[in-house]
C-alpha cells in the first residue's frame, strides 16, 4: 500500500515508467527460459504487454527508470521476443498448441505488432558507427555470421523475408547481435520457389548446368521455350554470385568485387534478355540477398559460409 500510495504521488508521464519498473525485478525472476512469463503480476497479464514496457525501459533515460541499458531486460526482452515469434500463428494470434493463450479479441497480427514494436525501441549502432574502437574483428566476423543465419533463415526455414534490407534498417550492438527495423515489407514466398531456389544453388555449386537450367525453369525464372542457355554463361554467374558464399576459407567481404564484376558483365545479359523473366518471388529474395550483400561489405566482414549454406541446402527441418 505504501508502495502504491508513493507511486501515485508522481506526476505522470513519470508515474508510468516507475510503475513499470517496480515490477521488472519479480518479471525477471518468473520467467521462463523459454521466454514466457506465467505469472507476468498486476504490472501485465500478457506477454505482448510485457515486451513493449521491458523495451520501453531499456531503451529510454529517465530519472525514474534504473533499467536503462541494463542488459538483464534486453535479455529478457529478446527471449519474450522469441517466445512470441515462436508461437505466433498467420493471423497474429497464439497458435492452438500454447495452453492457456487465447488470440486477443479484435485484434489482428497483436502479438508480432507488439514484438515488432518492442524491438522499435532496443537501440544499435549504425554500420557506419562499427568502428575498430568498438567493434574487433571477431565480433564483427560474428555478426557477420548471424547475418548469414538471418538471411538464410528467411529463405530456407520460415520462406517468409524482409523485402527491404538497407542499412537503415539494420543496427548492431558490441555484443555481436542484429537489430532489425521496419517490417512493412515482409514477403511469404511459396514452398515451390523456395524448392526450385534451393535446388537451382545446388545444381550451381556442383556444376550442373542442365539441372541448373531445368530448377530455373521450375522456379519461373527461365523460359522454357526459349533455344538452351549456354553452360559458361551459367558457369560465369556462378564463379560471381555463388562461390564467395560457399567458401572454406574466411572470404573478406570488405574487400569484395562482386559487385563491380556483376557491373562488367551486365552487357552478356541482353544475349539472353528473351530468355530470363524471373517471378516477383524471385525478384525479392535476390534483393534480400544483395541487400545482405551490402551490410557484410560494410562491415568488413571475414568469413567462410560454405559449411553454413551446405546445412541449409540439405533440405528443409
Amino acid at each position: 500500500m505504501n508502495e502504491q500510495r508513493k507511486i501515485e504521488e508522481i506526476p505522470l508521464p513519470d508515474r508510468y515508467i516507475a510503475l513499470a519498473a517496480s515490477h521488472v525485478e519479480h518479471l525477471l525472476a518468473v520467467q521462463q527460459p523459454d521466454g514466457a512469463l506465467p505469472t507476468p503480476g498486476r504490472f501485465s497479464s500478457h506477454e505482448q504487454t510485457a515486451i513493449h514496457a521491458l523495451a520501453f525501459l531499456y531503451s529510454t533515460e529517465h530519472p525514474c527508470n534504473p533499467y536503462a541499458g541494463d542488459q538483464r531486460v534486453l535479455d529478457a526482452t529478446v527471449r519474450l521476443g522469441d517466445f512470441l515469434a515462436a508461437h505466433t500463428d498467420d493471423g497474429g494470434g497464439f497458435a492452438e498448441d500454447v495452453p492457456g493463450r487465447e488470440r486477443p479479441a479484435h485484434v489482428d497480427q497483436w502479438l508480432s505488432q507488439a514484438w515488432l514494436e518492442a524491438l522499435g525501441l532496443v537501440e544499435g549502432d549504425h554500420v557506419n558507427e562499427v568502428t575498430p574502437e568498438r567493434y574487433d574483428q571477431a565480433t564483427i566476423n560474428l555478426i557477420g555470421h548471424r547475418m548469414f543465419t538471418t538471411m538464410a533463415d528467411q529463405l530456407f526455414r520460415f520462406q517468409c523475408i524482409h523485402g527491404d534490407p538497407h542499412a537503415g534498417n539494420f543496427a548492431y550492438r558490441p555484443d555481436g547481435s542484429i537489430v532489425m527495423y521496419d517490417f512493412g515489407c515482409v514477403k511469404k514466398l511459396k514452398p515451390e520457389i523456395v524448392e526450385a531456389y534451393r535446388n537451382a544453388i545446388i545444381a550451381a555449386l556442383d556444376q550442373d548446368y542442365k539441372a541448373l537450367d531445368a530448377y530455373l525453369i521450375d522456379l519461373g525464372a527461365r523460359v522454357g521455350s526459349q533455344p538452351a542457355i549456354d553452360e559458361a554463361y551459367y558457369a560465369m554467374w556462378r564463379d560471381i554470385l555463388v562461390v564467395p558464399f560457399n567458401s572454406e576459407q574466411p572470404y573478406d567481404f570488405g574487400e569484395s568485387s562482386i559487385h563491380k564484376h556483376v557491373a562488367a558483365k551486365t552487357s552478356t545479359v541482353f544475349k539472353y534478355l528473351d530468355s530470363f523473366k524471373p517471378p516477383v518471388e524471385s525478384i525479392f529474395i535476390d534483393r534480400m540477398i544483395a541487400g545482405h550483400y551490402w551490410m557484410l561489405k560494410r562491415l568488413g566482414v571475414q568469413a567462410a559460409f560454405g559449411e553454413e549454406l551446405r546445412g541449409y541446402l540439405g533440405g528443409p527441418d
